[in-house]
């Protein structure tokens, strides 16, 4: 017999979490980490990283510099213009 293990998740601004994944017991994952499809997530994820796997290992940044974090990303719609200044979109 296995012991059930509860322990709370933190999942930051941001995170994508995607299809089937499993994240762990007691895992925090970083602003704007991801988990890809299937993925499965025992240790905590670095802020903006994308993981994979089973169990999940860091395969990249999300973006290429510190400051790009996701509250920083412009969201542009399909007219091409700014979403935040476009309440309309």
């Amino acid at each position: 017999n296995f012991q059930l293990v509860l322990r709370p998740i933190a999942i930051g601004a941001g995170c994508w979490v995607a299809a089937e994944a499993c994240v762990g017991p007691g895992v925090t994952m970083g602003q704007g980490s991801v988990l890809a499809a299937r993925g499965v997530l025992f240790n905590d994820a670095e802020s903006g990283a994308i993981y994979r796997g089973n169990s999940a290992g860091k395969i990249r940044m999300r973006y290429r510099s510190a400051g790009s974090a996701p509250a920083d990303r412009h969201v542009i719609d399909r007219d091409g213009l700014d979403a935040r200044s476009n309440p309309q979109a």
